[in-house]
């Protein structure tokens, strides 16, 4: 995510389950330029709902998923689908809160 505090400053944020590793390894490509906050998920959580994603794709109606960041810059994974079935419902209720994103293109009236 780039963060613009004035028209000719631009810092990117990023988050990191490791801040400091990303620091030491980021810093000294973007000094003044960086700002990195904790990562509420880690990369394994998100690579785990990738792949239940992946293997439930066609079962679940899934017409795409990606990977977002917030207004916080933290990462989520927008979820669009014809309709959330209870499977994957009961699926994305048990998940870390925030990391899954239900958006159905069907939705009651």
């Amino acid at each position: 995510m780039i963060f613009r505090p004035s028209e000719d400053q631009e810092v990117l944020v990023v988050t990191a389950t490791d801040v400091d590793a990303a620091i030491r390894q980021l810093s000294p490509k973007l000094p003044r330029q960086l700002c990195v906050v904790p990562s509420r998920f880690t990369r394994a959580q998100i690579d785990e709902v990738y792949d239940v994603l992946h293997a439930n794709w066609r079962d679940w109606r899934l017409e795409s998923f990606g990977t977002a960041s917030d207004e916080q810059a933290q990462p989520f994974i927008p979820v669009m689908m014809f309709r959330v079935t209870a499977e994957l419902a009961e699926w994305a209720d048990a998940l870390p809160e925030g990391l899954v994103r239900l958006e159905p293109s069907l939705n009651p009236a």
